[in-house]
């Protein structure tokens, strides 16, 4: 979901990754459609196809987040961006986001995001309900129940 924010800043301690396809699926959320246009397609490929997991730092880097702050700093950096935004006047801020969103758009081919988009949630049918996908997904669940230990 990160690449679906206007801006992104992470904790030193944050980490990111595109699990869909090692998990049996195809991204639907932002991963194909804007993590290009963030990282570039070499690497969002990279990202994407392997599941690799990277930090902050490497996030950082390849220009997937703004900012890297401390973690006991994170909400503080946040809020702080948030009220230098809220401190403009609404109606010049949201008429600016909306162009700036359209112009985004238009400089990275974003018209034929809906026809691709469409494409892609049949693939992603598709490939949701195939024996590959179940059995993956099944291990993440199981992997990431919690254990109970009872004294």
């Amino acid at each position: 979901m990160t690449t679906l924010c206007d801006m992104r800043l992470a904790s030193d301690r944050a980490r990111f990754g595109e699990v869909a396809v090692p998990a049996g699926f195809v991204p639907e959320s932002g991963g194909s459609r804007n993590l290009p246009k963030l990282v570039g397609i070499g690497r969002a490929m990279r990202l994407i196809l392997t599941g690799e997991i990277i930090d902050a730092q490497e996030a950082l880097r390849i220009g997937l987040v703004d900012e890297v702050v401390p973690h006991e700093e994170l909400m503080e950096q946040a809020f702080s961006l948030a009220g230098k935004i809220a401190a403009n006047p609404y109606l010049s801020v949201a008429p600016q986001r909306a162009a700036d969103q359209m112009y985004w758009q238009l400089a990275t081919g974003d018209r034929r995001d809906r026809a691709i988009a469409r494409a892609g949630g049949v693939r992603s049918r598709r490939s949701t309900s195939t024996k590959d996908c179940q059995k993956a997904c099944g291990r993440s669940r199981k992997a990431s129940r919690p254990t109970t230990h009872i004294p």
